[in-house]
């Protein structure tokens, strides 16, 4: 090679590199200065080391080609460096990518909006397809072959994969369904009566979907179960920002009988539950009775209440309860064995 060409081409990649690292400062500028978004020095670090590896890459890969007298003297060992060479850009070019993908993730988790729609599924499954095509790439270099032949002769192997990975693809595909439906959220309080677990949805992954149980343990569960079994969520309760409040008593067959009592009783709750303000007067308050059972006539109470949390819910719940108790025990109403 010339001395000349040379020169050339170092200050060739010379002026690249600076550009590169312009871009890439440029950008981190407007992100933590401008956006104020912080991006961990992991990140950055890493951005930089694969620009700088690839940068390289490509100027030892340009010094071959440009080489007459090794293509003249030893094809062999030039067409096996250039493969070599094409496999470790691709390599790193792949790792470039997946880290702006991180960044991204990163810079996307500092917006409120993340809470309501994460897309870690969606970015790890962006990186499984960009592996797959990649690695497509590198058998196609290998075998000195069109990457859509090499795509074409595997898929009787990809089928057979596909077989052995049944669990897991059925988990890849449940979590897209999952981010994109919004069939549930990061913070969602959720039920799958089938599987016996409920809590609160802290992660949603690719293939799993992380709980935190009521009781501060963690459960992991596969992501195609919250698309294959039934599935509670009550996260409607927060937009609504009211809970419905039901409950069943039951009164002593043998009162059912003085119309006068019932009546008495029903006027009187409808009155107590009118002094309670966290009780929605514009929301249906039922009162009303249903067919007799074993315990005794039933008597069912339906309102809505403006509570949220589910704590204070649960004590309110309970005061009412207790309250109607009281006023039905002073008359004698209600069977005290199945309250």
């Amino acid at each position: 090679m010339k001395l000349t060409n040379l020169f050339n081409l170092l200050v060739y990649f010379a002026v690249i590199s600076l550009i590169l690292v312009f871009l890439f400062y440029f950008f981190k500028w407007i992100v933590v200065k401008k956006l104020n978004i912080h991006l961990s020095n992991q990140l950055i670090n890493k951005a930089t080391r694969y620009i700088v590896f690839f940068i390289g890459i490509l100027l030892v890969n340009s010094f071959i080609i440009n080489d007459g007298t090794l293509i003249l003297e030893n094809p062999q060992l030039f067409n096996f460096l250039s493969k070599m060479i094409n496999i470790l850009s691709l390599t790193v070019l792949y790792l470039l990518i997946s880290t702006f993908i991180d960044i991204i993730y990163h810079i996307y988790q500092q917006f409120k909006v993340s809470k309501k729609v994460p897309i870690k599924a969606v970015l790890q499954a962006i990186k499984v397809a960009l592996v797959i095509v990649f690695g497509f790439g590198m058998i196609a270099i290998i075998m000195n072959k069109d990457p859509f032949i090499v795509m074409g002769s595997v898929s009787t192997i990809a089928a057979f994969i596909s077989f052995i990975f049944k669990e897991i693809l059925l988990g890849f595909f449940a979590g897209i369904q999952l981010t994109f439906n919004r069939t549930v959220e990061l913070g969602d309080y959720i039920e799958i009566p089938a599987l016996k677990s409920k809590g609160t949805i802290s992660e949603i992954g690719l293939t799993t979907v992380t709980i935190q149980n009521i009781d501060e343990s963690i459960s992991t569960l596969p992501a195609y179960s919250l698309i294959s079994n039934p599935l509670i969520n009550y996260r409607h309760i927060y937009d609504a920002g009211h809970r419905h409040l039901t409950h069943k008593f039951y009164i002593k067959m043998d009162f059912v009988k003085d119309s006068n009592n019932l009546s008495l009783f029903v006027d009187q709750v409808r009155q107590h539950i009118a002094t309670k303000s966290k009780i929605i007067q514009e929301k249906p308050i039922m009162i009303q009775f249903g067919d007799s059972e074993v315990g005794g006539l039933p008597l069912f109470l339906y309102c809505y209440v403006d509570i949220i949390d589910l704590q204070e819910f649960t004590a309110f719940k309970t005061n009412l309860i207790c309250e109607i108790v009281e006023l039905a025990q002073k008359q004698g109403l209600l069977n005290q064995s199945v309250i």
